[in-house]
């Protein structure tokens, strides 16, 4: 029911005036918490009077809670018909109001229609009043003069990190997610208050403190001295053995885990598709593809049997690697075949886009390395001739190959053959740490 409240007033004679009409708000703002200059705040009642209503003419009062501490009124951005007399109203709150800890707040509205009629609302509705945003100590908060592909933890507090919009900057020489450095670049949002960046510095970025800065829309957080470049220290690059054990930390690390892989693996040699979901936190790594293996379960067999190599007798033969009672896990497939080198490069650039640093492409003998099913060496075929390979062929066919590959990925790192004792290993990785 709607309440209208009457005027007498006594002139020449009597007439009735129209009061204003009390408006009933909702118990709470959506959404209940927001930041002054940043945060659009909607508040909803009913009971308005009929007509349209200007925003301008529509004022909200934020009063705190407590009877103590800065009051403000805001104009509203925008009110919306909802159904009958609801209506909707939003505003943002006012830069004037600031706390250093949530507030609570309450919320009233006033105004007058198009037509002049005035409303004013008969109860408030309650509104907390955060902080500005803030970030805390990036970690880790500190990077070497060139140093490549730093993941970087950032956490907020009271900040809205969200997924394309968040963006920040780590200052003067420093790349963040691709972009030119020094700007703001893209991150990976990972709930309202965290999100990573990936950076890269410049080897001749400037040594010392720089401020850190993370932006979502109208919410800006600076960290001043929030990171600092160091300068570069020469590092020895070591191989390490690994074997399957070490999938128990990349499985599901945790973020300690994480950031020390990344600090002290410098590269490592890893397999899609299980490590497609892991380069998000590490970025380094080497994807691993055999140059010239055909796997004895691939589809490859039945559709393309001509690209695997045969001995003098129209045996299939193999890479001469595990091999146990008249079979082995590879085939060995013909290099020269140039529909063989595009599926291969194919396969590869539909695997590298999916984060990692570059490939490890392993088998790149220069000698035949060719067997039949006891592992014992054999000299293939040669496809192009219909007699046996020459050496001199087979090295032909692997480097030309491998050119191949490289002006395919002429921006990626692409190693084979890395210095013993990496090996390959099932469903983990091997490793390059620093």
């Amino acid at each position: 029911m709607r309440i209208v409240r009457f005027l007498f007033v006594a002139c020449s004679g009597w007439s009735v005036l129209p009061a204003q009409t009390f408006v009933t708000l909702s118990p709470t703002t959506s959404p209940p918490a927001g930041q002054p200059g940043v945060t659009s705040i909607n508040v909803t009642g009913s009971n308005f009077p009929s007509g349209s209503m200007l925003p301008a003419s529509t004022n909200v009062t934020l009063n705190p809670a407590s009877g103590t501490g800065v009051s403000a009124v805001a104009i509203a951005t925008a009110v919306t018909s909802i159904v009958g007399t609801t209506r909707r109203v939003a505003f943002t709150i006012p830069s004037s109001i600031g706390v250093s800890v949530p507030t609570a707040y309450l919320v009233s509205i006033s105004g007058t229609t198009a037509t002049g009629a005035a409303f004013a609302s008969s109860n408030q509705a309650a509104l907390t009043i955060n902080p500005g945003a803030a970030i805390s100590s990036p970690n880790p908060n500190a990077g070497q003069q060139g140093q490549q592909n730093l993941l970087v933890t950032i956490t907020g507090q009271f900040t809205n990190f969200v997924q394309g919009v968040t963006q920040a900057s780590f200052g003067a020489g420093i790349s963040v997610g691709g972009a030119p450095a020094g700007t703001f670049g893209p991150v990976n949002v990972t709930s309202a208050t965290t999100a990573r960046a990936l950076l890269v510095l410049n080897a001749s970025a400037s040594v010392g403190p720089r401020d850190v800065t993370v932006a979502t829309g109208l919410q800006q957080a600076t960290l001043p001295n929030g990171f600092t470049v160091t300068p570069a220290t020469a590092a020895t690059l070591f191989g390490r053995r690994t074997d399957p054990s070490f999938a128990t930390y990349t499985d599901s690390p945790t973020l300690s885990q994480q950031q020390w892989m990344q600090q002290h693996f410098w590269r490592m040699v890893v397999y899609s598709p299980y490590f497609d979901t892991r380069t998000s936190w590490y970025p380094n790594g080497f994807v691993y593809i055999d140059s010239y293996a055909i796997y004895t379960n691939s589809a490859l067999v039945t559709q393309h049997p001509e690209w695997i190599l045969k001995d003098a007798n129209g045996n299939r033969l193999y890479i001469p690697s595990g091999c146990s009672n008249g079979t082995c896990p590879q085939y060995a497939a013909d290099t020269s075949n140039p529909l063989y080198r595009q599926w291969w490069i194919n396969q590869a650039a539909a695997i590298v886009p999916k984060g990692y640093k570059g490939i490890f492409v392993d088998d790149v003998n220069m000698n035949f390395s060719v067997s039949d099913g006891y592992g014992n060496l054999v000299d293939p075929i040669d496809p192009n001739t219909g007699t046996l390979m020459t050496w001199d062929k087979w090295r032909y066919y692997m480097a030309s190959f491998m050119q191949q590959i490289r002006s395919a990925f002429p921006s990626i790192e692409i190693v084979s053959r890395l210095p013993r004792p990496i090996i390959r290993t099932s469903n983990s990785a091997s490793m390059i740490a620093v």
